[in-house]
């Protein structure tokens, strides 16, 4: 469990970067563990389960045949691949709300996650 929790944390901390911003990317996560743990959540689980019901197991991939252009898909059998692509959802998902906070809409998707609903879910 807590090498799961390592490997998530570590994640979203390398997709928040967005130009090397290594000190900002982690005091944002900090912040957002902190908002969790206010809500009376376990961040812990919150992170794990978010990711857990995200993390997607198969890829549409294009594939041009001539002149026909295919969508087949694809599976993901790295765990490492899946947890990257779902916290890249989370993120792309968080800043396309439309409150000026951006730890508040990151929060909101990851406790959206983890029950199962928001728009990470649907992608």
């Amino acid at each position: 469990m807590k090498n799961k929790l390592n490997i998530s944390v570590s994640k979203f901390q390398k997709t928040l970067q967005l130009s090397g911003g290594k000190v900002k990317s982690s005091s944002i996560l900090l912040k957002a563990i902190k908002n969790l743990a206010k809500n009376k959540k376990n961040p812990e689980n919150v992170l794990i389960l978010s990711l857990d019901n995200i993390c997607p197991f198969f890829l549409v991939k294009t594939k041009k045949r001539g002149k026909k252009i295919s969508q087949a898909p694809s599976p993901i059998y790295s765990m490492d691949k899946r947890f990257a692509i779902a916290s890249r959802w989370v993120i792309k998902n968080s800043r396309k709300h439309n409150t000026n906070f951006f730890i508040k809409n990151f929060v909101n998707e990851l406790s959206d996650a983890s029950i199962n609903q928001g728009l990470s879910k649907k992608q």
